[in-house]
């Protein structure tokens, strides 16, 4: 990602529903990753020449029924990497799912803009005081994204919002929602319609909504 800048949409809603359906089966052995970032996601190619991605370094994994607010250390340094970290990670809140899918939806936000959406301040403060406090930059404020998909921006804000109820459950709803992606992107005629996450479950716009489930399995 550092090396070629934005990435397609096409090509980055495909690597992170692969990053997704990783964490899916995670997500539902009752894991958490909690730490990632771009170096923890390698990127190779398959036997027909498509992008090959997979999650590695599960060294802050934790039993979600542990991940509870002792997300913080002793000595309050902060479990994770502070550019990607969920702001409730940052508070000592509630760790859950939620804390991993909103690791996703800023490495989408990368992979789409070039730029993760909260900059590295000039310290660690600064840094999670930007993760806490600011808002990202809206994707179609970026020359090459002005004409983005909705879908892709909705999936992004139902990712990455700072109230971790307000976001996708786990890796399994988002997964759901970046197969619809895919499919509204195969097809840029179509009517997009609005995605809602209702009590963090993907309720998908009626045109995507039947060929997008079947490929969630």
């Amino acid at each position: 990602l550092l090396r070629e800048g934005p990435l397609a949409p096409t090509r980055a809603v495909r690597i992170a529903a692969q990053i997704a359906a990783s964490l899916r089966e995670a997500h539902q052995t009752g894991l958490l990753h909690r730490d990632l970032k771009p170096s923890n996601v390698l990127i190779g190619v398959d036997a027909d020449g498509h992008d090959l991605v997979k999650v590695i370094d599960f060294g802050l994994i934790k039993d979600t029924s542990e991940a509870q607010a002792d997300d913080l250390t002793s000595v309050g340094m902060v479990v994770g990497t502070p550019m990607y970290v969920a702001p409730e990670m940052i508070t000592g809140g509630r760790v859950d799912t939620r804390a991993d899918v909103y690791g996703i939806g800023v490495l989408l936000y990368q992979m789409l803009s070039g730029k993760p959406p909260f900059p590295q301040g000039r310290n660690l403060t600064e840094t999670l005081q930007t993760v806490l406090m600011a808002d990202p930059v809206p994707l179609r404020r970026f020359e090459h994204l002005t004409h983005l998909h909705p879908l892709l921006e909705q999936i992004v804000a139902g990712s990455i919002h700072r109230d971790p109820t307000l976001r996708f459950a786990d890796a399994h709803q988002l997964l759901i929602a970046l197969r619809a992606a895919e499919n509204a992107l195969a097809d840029p005629s179509a009517d997009p319609g609005q995605l809602h996450i209702q009590d963090g479950q993907t309720v998908l716009p009626d045109p995507v909504s039947a060929s997008s489930l079947h490929q969630t399995a």
